[in-house]
């Protein structure tokens, strides 16, 4: 492999690094934008925005059993 062509490659690896803190610096700046007002999780019932994963559970089995959906399919047996 020639030297110009690892130099190419190794230039292109920090592309994706360069595109993500660009794009990082972008949404950290737009979103307070699109949202002035935050977001409340009491209007979700989520007090202090805490989430209960053990009541996500709950909730999940209750979908899956609703879909009919095999309990064994997620590993809960």
């Amino acid at each position: 492999m020639s030297s110009t062509n690892s130099k190419t490659q190794q230039l292109l690896a920090f592309v994706p690094l360069v595109l993500v803190a660009v794009m990082n610096s972008y949404l950290v700046r737009a979103i307070p934008g699109w949202y002035p007002n935050g977001f409340d999780f009491a209007a979700l019932a989520l007090v202090n925005g805490a989430v209960t994963t053990s009541a996500l559970g709950d909730q999940f089995n209750k979908a899956i059993a609703a879909a009919n959906i095999p309990p064994e399919l997620f590993g809960i047996v």
